[in-house]
Parts: structure tokens; sequence; C-alpha cells
């Protein structure tokens, strides 16, 4: 993710990090290159994809890790602040997602709306950090979601593109 001020902003997973779990990172023209947050398992390991909130603030998921170390969508401030959003696979026979992986859409309330390649199914996590499922498909859903100037929301499957009902 690039801001307005040109910084540039993303994650590392795997052996990254003091941990191994992964962080998240800035770089910047003017102040060099910083981490932000190192993931040490309990919050999360091996973060994806990152969006941008017009606040300035930063969301993402990790594939692994969490309180049921099967994945969780945080929110990240420029300065650092940290918390956890939703920790997956947190309702019965992990109805709720596990493992998301993939690019993030954020609409102009704050949502949050992302891809579990492995349960089939595309989430929506709140601000307040309610998630529910949005689309559940027959086949595995790309780990692409976009999101339009009009609120609606598009992504793919095996059987090709689809379009959700829309999110305003």
């Amino acid at each position: 993710m690039v801001d307005a001020s040109g910084d540039v902003y993303g994650t590392i997973g795997g052996d990254g990090g003091s941990t191994s779990w992964g962080y998240v990172y800035e770089w910047s023209p003017t102040a060099g290159y910083s981490v932000l947050h190192t993931f040490n398992g309990s919050d999360g390991s091996y973060p994806d994809a990152l969006a941008l909130d017009a606040a300035g603030n930063l969301y993402g998921t990790t594939s692994e890790g969490g309180a049921n170390s099967l994945g969780t969508a945080f929110k990240i401030s420029t300065a650092g602040e940290f918390s956890t959003l939703y920790n997956f696979c947190s309702l019965a026979n992990c109805a709720d997602g596990y493992e998301p992986t993939g690019t993030l859409a954020l609409d102009g309330s704050g949502n949050l709306y992302g891809t579990s390649f492995y349960s089939n199914l595309v989430y929506k996590i709140t601000p307040s950090g309610t998630e529910s499922v949005i689309f559940s498909g027959p086949t595995s859903v790309a780990p692409l979601l976009v999101i339009d100037k009009g609120g609606d929301l598009y992504g793919v499957d095996s059987f090709g593109v689809y379009e959700l009902v829309p999110v305003k």
C-alpha cells in the first residue's frame, strides 16, 4: 500500500521479523525503513495483504496464528498501534472461515471484506470486529476482491467472476 505522502506499507511473512512469524513494515522516502509490528503467533502469523483507510489505518490478515491458530484480521495505525479485530475459526466447524488469504477491500463505512480460499467463502468484518459470511461458493473462491465506487463487491470463483449483493 502507498499512502498520500508516498510512504509504502507491506508485510513479510514466514521467516521475517525477530520471531519468524512475520511483520508489517513502512518505508518512507524521508525516514527510511521501519517495522511497525512484529507478530508473535498469538496475534497472528504469516501476514498477507493490507488495505488502507482514509484515516491512514492499515488493515490486514494473517493466514495462521491467533486464538485458534487459523488466522486473524488486524488493524494497525501508521504509528504502530496494533489490535486484533477477529480470530478466524471461532465458530463450530470453522463456519466463519479459516486461513484468510488474498486482497482485502474496504468500503466507505470501514467494513473489511476478504476471502477464505480453503473455506470457499467471502467474509465481512465490521470496524467493531463482528464477522459474517456474505458469500459461500460451491468451489474455491479466488483470493481477489475489489469494490467499486458504488459500493458493489466483485470476486472470482472457479466458475468465473461474480458480483456480491451491494454492500452499501
